[in-house]
């Protein structure tokens, strides 16, 4: 099976290191030709060299153009608009999206990012009011790929927004959950809590929005807690300085650590009593055995009602945080955080021993190698079945034109 996974990024986020993980894993396995697509000097090149040596790298120019004649393409949902100009196809290609964000389908649409955000109560009344054919067609090339196993989705919560955002049929949606790269640094075993030290707790990720602001929202609701924790940052982005605003205003300790490279990460990790987050975070501390504390991501202020968490081993399979985008959204998290902390001080080593059993049980490597090539097997998403639907709007076409003359100046294809 010729298979060809197209991730060309110039920063590392979490669905770049989802694709790496994923090269990594099937590359070399038996049945299965494998490509991996990326710029010549891309950030995720010398892991997945690392990962595995003997990938095939197949390199693109700037513009990220490359034709691919034959096989099945894996990529980020994201990447469906950049088909037919960015990425040519044969007609007999066959397509696997993975959708691994709950805004990832309707970024789809055009002029998204000028109001949508604001607005989410009535954001389905306006893109059916602004973009209906855009929307139409993204919904029907949605049920297509769900009927195919070309439509992938990271989770339950995933799925579930995209429902309800374009009314899908009922059809069983397939999921591939998150993956991680198996731990290269010990497991921790032992912990050394005391009372008279502080817990240092970790943030991983990319200081943005929507993985932000929820932390903002909690300080302070936790302020007596404030001579009891440090926090740590490993990332950076737009939000540093809202942060550092927030900490300092609640009296919390804080470090920026910044960027950290992958195959220094286990290592880094293992300094921390607990890591706070969400998606591929808590599963990167998880296979260390150290306590993994799920949390909600929200693009506004939450209140403290809404404010809830979870040790990752007691959350459902595949489930990992989700966004909260509506008033009254079902939440699958219910513990307060200080609850949860003062379960830490109590428990702190069979945590770490449950949230390490939960990664390998549901986010190995071993445990997704055969569902993804089975589902790859199954895929019968041929490229000539979508291509009316992949074809773009005119507004879609001049809206996209633009993003891509502003991101071309910043260095950024997406």
């Amino acid at each position: 099976m010729k298979v060809s996974i197209y991730n060309p990024a110039r920063q590392m986020g979490g669905s770049d290191i989802l694709l790496a993980n994923l090269t990594v894993l099937l590359s070399g396995k038996p049945g299965i030709d494998l490509d991996y697509i990326e710029f010549s000097n891309g950030p995720t090149i010398e892991y997945v060299n690392k990962g595995n040596p003997n990938c095939n790298i197949v390199y693109v120019k700037e513009d990220g153009k490359i034709h691919i004649e034959e096989g099945i393409v894996v990529l980020i949902l994201l990447h469906a608009k950049l088909i037919g100009n960015i990425i040519t196809l044969g007609q007999s290609v066959r397509l696997a999206f993975w959708s691994t964000h709950p805004e990832d389908g309707i970024k789809i649409l055009p002029l998204f990012n000028l109001f949508y955000k604001k607005n989410e109560p009535y954001r389905k009344i306006i893109a059916t009011l602004t973009t209906p054919i855009q929307k139409a067609k993204t919904k029907k090339f949605f049920e297509i790929g769900m009927q195919s196993k070309g439509t992938i989705w990271m989770d339950k919560c995933n799925y579930d927004y995209n429902s309800y955002f374009y009314n899908l049929k009922s059809i069983e949606p397939t999921y591939w959950p998150l993956i991680t790269s198996d731990p290269v640094a010990p497991r921790r075993k032992e912990y050394q809590i005391s009372a008279h030290r502080k817990i240092n707790i970790c943030i991983l990720g990319r200081v943005i929005d929507f993985k932000i602001t929820p932390l903002i929202s909690l300080l302070p609701t936790i302020t007596l807690f404030s001579d009891s924790i440090k926090f740590h940052i490993i990332g950076s982005g737009e939000y540093e300085n809202y942060l550092t605003e927030s900490f300092d205003k609640y009296g919390f300790s804080y470090n920026f650590v910044g960027h950290v490279s992958k195959d220094q990460l286990d290592f880094e990790l293992l300094k921390y009593d607990i890591i706070l987050g969400m998606g591929t975070s808590v599963l990167e501390s998880a296979k260390l055995g150290i306590p993994s504390m799920v949390m909600n991501g929200s693009y506004s202020e939450l209140k403290k009602k809404d404010l809830k968490y979870e040790w990752l081993h007691n959350c459902p399979p595949s489930f990992v945080g989700e966004v909260i985008f509506l008033k009254n959204q079902d939440n699958t998290l219910t513990k307060d955080f200080d609850l949860l902390f003062r379960q830490f001080y109590e428990e702190n080593e069979s945590i770490g021993n449950a949230c390490y059993k939960h990664w390998e049980k549901y986010y190995s490597q071993h445990s997704f190698l055969s569902k993804v090539t089975k589902d790859l097997s199954e895929n019968t998403l041929y490229y000539h079945k979508i291509r009316p639907l992949l074809k773009l709007t005119l507004i879609s076409t001049i809206v996209n034109k633009l993003k891509r003359l502003l991101s071309s100046k910043k260095g950024l294809i997406r």
